[in-house]
């Protein structure tokens, strides 16, 4: 081979030099790639309970307990305020998600691995990944034993937007661990649209339709607010939406 390289390179010297040149291309690509997955193995390894390694945007609980233990993932920063009032902080930590997340659907492994937000939330779960139900090679094999929380809940402005960051969350936990849905370890948790008050009692309504059929029954005066985003709603019905128990937290299942 080497000899067959070397009469080629003094017939075609020019044809030789983009042969080379493109080698090198590929070695440079494979030993970033491979710097790359070294990185965020090192990632995915350290523990989002030490003060040093965790997430940056992680607020942490004061539970070492993974079976009391939830993460809710926010709508943006505009929301983390009133999370961090209204959260339990014994069991339940808050990051903050972009508004829109990367389409895990539609993006290579490579590309998923590369998102930091990925990367914080696996950080954060614990158990390891499994792109299309397959182990990746060079990463700890996905095992839900290791799951550093008991659920994952998605909170998010009750709009377009919302549904959307929903919708492209679940598909980054569908791509990389299917079973956390399975088992249901994953929920929407809904917050009221509308609050409506009379001299009696306070109603919370949750869409459109729920309100006006809520509205048609009262023969009482009524005040009503309406609340397009999260980061608006009062402290305490905050408290109410995010606590294990809230009757409107959907789980996901497959």
């Amino acid at each position: 081979i080497i000899s067959n390289m070397e009469i080629y390179k003094a017939e075609n010297p020019q044809g030789f030099d983009k042969i080379v040149k493109h080698l090198q291309t590929i070695n440079q690509f494979n030993t970033k790639n491979e710097n790359s997955i070294k990185k965020i193995k090192k990632e995915l390894s350290e523990k989002a309970t030490n003060m040093l390694t965790r997430p940056r945007k992680l607020v942490p609980c004061r539970s070492k307990n993974p079976s009391e233990i939830s993460i809710k993932l926010l709508e943006g920063d505009s929301a983390m305020n009133i999370c961090k009032q209204a959260r339990n902080p014994e069991n339940m930590m808050i990051y903050p998600l972009k508004g829109k997340p990367i389409n895990a659907l539609k993006c290579s492994l490579s590309k998923l691995l590369e998102n930091q937000e990925v990367i914080d939330m696996y950080k954060i779960f614990g158990c390891g990944i499994a792109y299309k139900g397959k182990n990746v090679k060079g990463f700890d094999k996905f095992n839900i034993d290791n799951l550093n929380v008991n659920m994952i809940s998605f909170v998010c402005d009750r709009d377009e937007d919302g549904g959307h960051l929903e919708t492209l969350g679940l598909g980054i936990i569908y791509m990389l661990s299917p079973q956390l849905i399975e088992r249901g370890h994953v929920e929407v948790i809904q917050t009221p649209l509308y609050i409506i008050t009379t001299k009696q009692e306070k109603i919370y309504a949750y869409s459109e339709i729920e309100r006006n059929d809520i509205i048609s029954k009262l023969t009482t005066p009524y005040k009503e607010v309406r609340y397009k985003g999260i980061g608006g709603l009062p402290v305490d019905v905050m408290h109410m939406a995010l606590s294990d128990n809230s009757k409107k937290s959907i789980v996901i299942t497959m």
